[in-house]
């Protein structure tokens, strides 16, 4: 089969796969290996720092466009599947959450364009006071974080 045969048959499958993309898990060689199996017009990414805003734009598309997603990927919440017009299919990637923030830090003290690059540097923030600083909800473990209630 070759790859383009692969690829219309994916668009015409009646379902979706959508990939949460957790910053720092290594999910961005994943992220470019599933995105060479959709074509993009059935591709919907949503990647960078303003996030809400790409959600939305995700959320305004006309109804005729949102149906052919098969491909929904990035940093996103669960429950977008919601907006899709098949069933969908969830995958993502976990890294050790101690790991995971360490690589964080470091990625964004080497990063100017990252949002907290500046406050970082500006307030002289060591790793045990960007994990303390309450700066960012990464910090929480986007892996681990709950919203069940506790006993």
């Amino acid at each position: 089969m070759t790859s383009k045969q692969s690829v219309r048959s994916i668009e015409a499958e009646d379902k979706a796969l959508i990939f949460l993309h957790i910053p720092k898990t290594g999910g961005t060689t994943l992220h470019s290996i599933i995105g060479r199996q959709y074509a993009p017009k059935v591709t919907f990414t949503i990647l960078g720092f303003d996030l809400p805003q790409r959600i939305k734009e995700f959320l305004a598309l006309p109804p005729e466009q949102r149906e052919k997603i098969r491909l929904l990927k990035g940093h996103i919440p669960y429950g977008l599947h919601k907006h899709l017009s098949v069933p969908a299919t969830y995958i993502t990637i976990l890294r050790d959450p101690v790991d995971r923030i360490i690589s964080l830090y470091y990625y964004i003290l080497k990063s100017p364009q990252h949002h907290l690059h500046h406050e970082i540097i500006s307030r002289h923030m060591n790793l045990t006071d960007y994990v303390r600083s309450g700066l960012s909800m990464a910090v929480t473990s986007d892996q681990t974080l709950s919203t069940a209630p506790r006993k």
